[in-house]
């Protein structure tokens, strides 16, 4: 479900703008989106609102991007850390793999088989500005709220 996994898709957008750019000034040019090829880890923190033991929890995160035909494809693989013991939490492992391809615009890119999102699949998407490659993703739930 999209709600679990969409801070997943900001960590990996976000994780690799920084390993990659190391941030961006207002005038930044657009990186061409063949430099944020390559394999990327680290770690950091995430924050749950919905979850009070575990409010603020580890992730680890590896994420991969390869070209594939006139787009490319970005692998992520999650280790969460948010149930069981807070002392010893029990590791969960998340893995994702979308493929982007381009969409007559410039900087922009669609996952191949985006379905629609009223159907309760996620409709994705990538956006490249400056030194920052975002993916977005977007679905309607069954009661007519949206997830972004």
């Amino acid at each position: 479900m999209l709600a679990r996994d969409k801070i997943g898709f900001y960590v990996a957008a976000i994780f690799v703008a920084f390993f990659v750019c190391g941030g961006a000034s207002a005038q930044t040019k657009d990186l061409p989106g063949n430099a944020f090829f390559g394999e990327w880890t680290g770690s950091g923190v995430a924050q749950s609102e919905e979850n009070i033991t575990f409010q603020y929890s580890q992730r680890d995160l590896n994420v991969t991007i390869t070209p594939v035909g006139s787009g490319f494809s970005v692998a992520w693989t999650t280790v969460q850390r948010q149930k069981g013991d807070p002392k010893q939490p029990l590791e969960n492992r998340k893995a994702t793999t979308m493929t982007f391809v381009p969409v007559g615009r410039p900087n922009v890119w669609r996952a191949m088989g985006a379905l629609d999102p009223i159907g309760g699949n996620a409709y994705s998407w990538v956006k490249l500005k400056g030194q920052t490659l975002t993916i977005n993703a977007f679905q309607i739930e069954p009661d007519g709220t949206y997830e972004m």
